[in-house]
């Protein structure tokens, strides 16, 4: 959107830059948080003395695939995104 106000004069080099670095910003937050989430199941698993997989954390990600769902908003809190540019 920045980029299409820029070129229609619209918008300054500024504002797309920090379009950029929001976007950036973003995608950082996001992996962050799938991080924290995936420590926080192996603590989880490791306190209740079991492994992630004893304790099903991977069921709804199953579910969703043999549903031929899209699962990608299912899994995002299981795993990152393969590339930063999914989304």
């Amino acid at each position: 959107m920045a980029k299409g106000n820029f070129a229609a004069g619209l918008g300054t080099q500024l504002d797309v830059l920090q379009a950029a670095s929001d976007v950036t910003r973003t995608r950082t937050t996001r992996l962050s948080a799938i991080y924290l989430h995936n420590v926080a199941l192996a603590r989880l698993a490791h306190a209740c003395a079991s492994s992630a997989e004893a304790l099903d954390f991977g069921s709804q990600i199953t579910k969703a695939k043999s549903e031929k769902r899209d699962a990608a908003q299912v899994s995002d809190v299981a795993k990152p995104p393969e590339k930063l540019s999914q989304r």
